[in-house]
């Protein structure tokens, strides 16, 4: 009888990108593992159900465990915790969809760790020489090959993305929900039906503006909301990296909205720049650039004192966006799918093969 191996799962309280990652990743798991979590209570929902995951807290605020309590630990995006954890846990998978963000990279990569870092610009470079460093391509699964249903010509997702983090706030949020609005109304108007989800945060701020949307908001698992992009005829997202592979690899046109965070800032902006990238808001964050809480201050100051301005400019864009013609659409979907391919593609084979061989091993 094989070995049953007792997994430990954190996530960083960051939006939905690090939660949504490790919920790919789990379900590569093999299947002889028990999986305990620290996930923030918000962010839940996000895992998929059939996991069967223990939740045991929030956050975890002593990083001390016992010696032989976990066979593994797998933390997406927290290396400070990785490497605290690997005194008692010797095994250490750490996920990273930001390989090429960060300013620098902790010393835990030099130890018998696996870092799975999913490609970008930049990131091969990066991890050239870094014997525990594995570039994997988008960690979505092969979205082609779910059955999808586009012939539904007249479906329309909009995904408002995690919107909460340390940096981010109710009121940022009430000020985001103003902006789009409008925007959101051209949506409901042009499509049926529409779907709208996102994290608890933004959803309630919306619910709170205007009651009279006729719309169902939902905060869905990661597995229902990939499900939910390929089927869409067209989708509305922030620019979460996570949500740019989705979508480009589901080849489901898609509208970018304006970024919650700086790495959404730095992701739109780089596929705008190298890609060419068309649908996405008329206005310009590159002063704005900072650290990432200055940054985060400085763009809800931009977003509060223009209101009126960028919200008759999503408009604009998007009514561009829809009335784009079928070859227009289906040109840029191409060339997101073929960035996407470039990167490496699905890749959740080879993060599965890595994963087994670094625990087996």
């Amino acid at each position: 009888m094989s070995k049953c191996f007792r997994v430990l799962v954190i996530t960083q309280n960051f939006g939905f990108g690090p939660t949504s990652m490790l919920n790919r990743a789990l379900n590569l798991l093999p299947e002889n593992c028990l999986i305990f979590g620290y996930i923030p209570e918000h962010l839940e929902p996000v895992i998929d159900p059939h996991l069967g995951v223990k939740v045991i807290g929030s956050y975890m605020l002593d990083e001390s465990v016992s010696v032989g309590e976990y066979d593994v630990a797998i933390v997406a995006c927290d290396y400070e915790i990785a490497r605290r954890l690997h005194r008692s846990i010797k095994k250490i998978i750490i996920l990273d969809m930001l390989f090429w963000f960060w300013p620098t990279i902790d010393e835990i990569i030099y130890r018998d760790v696996l870092v799975i870092a999913q490609n970008f610009w930049g990131v091969e470079k990066r991890a050239k020489g870094i014997q525990s460093v594995q570039v994997v391509g988008p960690i979505v699964p092969d979205i082609l090959n779910i059955k999808n249903a586009k012939i539904h010509s007249r479906k329309a997702l909009v995904n408002l993305g995690g919107f909460t983090s340390p940096y981010n706030h109710k009121e940022q949020a009430t000020c985001y929900v103003d902006i789009i609005l409008p925007m959101l109304r051209i949506i409901i108007d042009s499509f049926d039906p529409v779907d709208v989800v996102g994290g608890k945060t933004v959803l309630s701020a919306f619910e709170s503006l205007d009651e009279k949307l006729l719309v169902e908001f939902d905060l869905v698992s990661n597995g229902r909301a990939i499900a939910k992009i390929s089927e869409a005829s067209c989708y509305i997202t922030a620019p979460g990296l996570g949500s740019i592979y989705e979508s480009f690899l589901s080849r489901t046109p898609t509208f970018f909205l304006p970024p919650t965070n700086l790495t959404q800032h730095l992701q739109l902006s780089r596929i705008i720049e190298y890609l060419g990238y068309p649908w996405k808001p008329n206005f310009d964050f590159d002063y704005l650039i900072s650290d990432e809480e200055n940054y985060i201050t400085s763009l809800y100051e931009f977003y509060d004192s223009k209101s009126q301005m960028l919200s008759l400019g999503l408009v604009q864009s998007i009514e561009m966006f829809i009335s784009s013609s079928e070859r227009k659409k289906t040109s840029v979907a191409n060339t997101g799918f073929e960035f996407a391919k470039k990167m490496g593609g699905a890749s959740e084979d080879q993060v599965k093969s890595l994963i087994s061989r670094y625990i087996y091993a």
